[in-house]
């Protein structure tokens, strides 16, 4: 089988959306099938490349609004559109990601032009931030190209049950587990995590609280920040601006995203992860967390109770005072800390593999072309 996947932003940019499409190629090419994707081109990477036998086309885009306002949404060339439609012709399937993006739209309309299936993979509802310019925005791009994108689809695509009622297509609407590598993210002993940390210069003897994700007001951060305490040390690793008032301190370290060989080290260094986001479909670093044996802290988003238990994942009110309380009722109690570790690495090796995920996917694509 020959697929396009079409996705706002690739590797080696890092986020969510781009490792899911990134794992789901690279199983499809394991089981044999020719994929292709297109995405933005913002930086210095290659137009064109194969990556562990994906073909790579990447578009130029203007990517100002993730640079300066930390919304990531990549302005393309128009070319966008003839190169998408370019690789349709010889594909027996279209799969895009996310409908407020606009290569999802040039992959929709490449889809149609060739008169071929066309599968979308939604990722999160509409998310209300403290800025109405980009409400508004999420809201036209929806009304517009969005609704477009949905009327085309032969299939979509949700990790999590409350995007599906949002979508309001339960006909041709499915729900597939997202996926994580429990090879490349595991627990470690205590003799590493030592060595770990001192590899990347962190306290040796103070417990050390992970977020990982962008810098932006939909992650949750800055309310991270404010739960800062003397009993243990946070660690923020990601990408976007980080505000002049939140740097590092004698409680708090900033660091950049990095390879997932190291990522996962990151995470084996640390004692409890903590993601006080909003409005998310279900993100990859709880799952990365999980497999890597951390008891998890999240925000009480709908949904969440399809994947995860709450008698062994904190799920919380994301307030600062309720994050840090959380916090320290977890790291006080070591009886907790190990039923929520044991928890977290059973139900990730048990649910999500990227194995099963692109098993679910190529019938979903079968069913399709039938």
């Amino acid at each position: 089988m020959k697929i396009l996947i079409a996705t706002h932003y690739f590797l080696p940019h890092k986020g969510g959306i781009e490792f899911v499409a990134y794992n789901q190629a690279k199983e499809l090419v394991k089981k044999g099938h020719q994929v292709t994707i297109v995405s933005s081109k913002i930086g210095n990477e290659p137009e064109e490349e194969i990556m562990d036998g994906i073909k790579v086309r990447r578009v130029k885009a203007w990517n100002y609004f993730e640079d300066k306002q930390g919304v990531p949404y990549p302005i393309y060339s128009p070319k966008i559109f003839s190169v998408t439609k370019q690789e349709a012709k010889d594909a027996d399937i279209v799969h895009v990601h996310d409908l407020f993006y606009l290569s999802p739209f040039a992959g929709a309309i490449a889809s149609q032009a060739n008169k071929k299936p066309l599968v979308l993979m939604q990722h999160v509802e509409l998310v209300k931030t403290k800025r109405p310019i980009v409400n508004l925005i999420q809201r036209l791009v929806y009304w517009t190209y969005g609704k477009y994108i949905l009327r085309k689809a032969d299939s979509i695509i949700v990790c999590n049950e409350k995007v599906k009622s949002w979508l309001r297509n339960p006909h041709k609407t499915f729900m597939i587990n997202n996926g994580v590598d429990t090879k490349l993210f595991k627990p470690t002993t205590k003799e590493q995590k030592i060595k770990l940390r001192k590899k990347y210069k962190l306290p040796l003897n103070r417990p050390i609280v992970l977020f990982i994700g962008r810098f932006v007001e939909k992650k949750g951060f800055d309310k991270l920040f404010e739960a800062k305490d003397k009993d243990y040390f946070i660690l923020f690793v990601g990408d976007g601006e980080i505000p002049e008032h939140l740097k590092d301190s004698n409680n708090t370290k900033f660091i950049k995203f990095m390879s997932q060989d190291k990522l996962a080290e990151i995470y084996q260094s640390a004692d409890v992860f903590c993601l006080p986001s909003i409005n998310e479909g279900f993100p990859l670093t709880i799952l990365e967390a999980m497999a890597s044996g951390l008891p998890i802290i999240t925000s009480d988003n709908p949904g969440y109770e399809d994947y995860i238990d709450r008698r062994f994942v904190r799920l919380i009110n994301p307030t600062p005072e309720e994050i840090k309380k959380s916090i320290k009722e977890v790291l006080k109690n070591k009886k907790l800390i190990n039923k929520m570790s044991n928890y977290s690495r059973t139900e990730s090796v048990k649910k999500f593999s990227w194995e099963n995920n692109s098993k679910d996917l190529l019938k979903i694509y079968n069913e399709i072309l039938k």
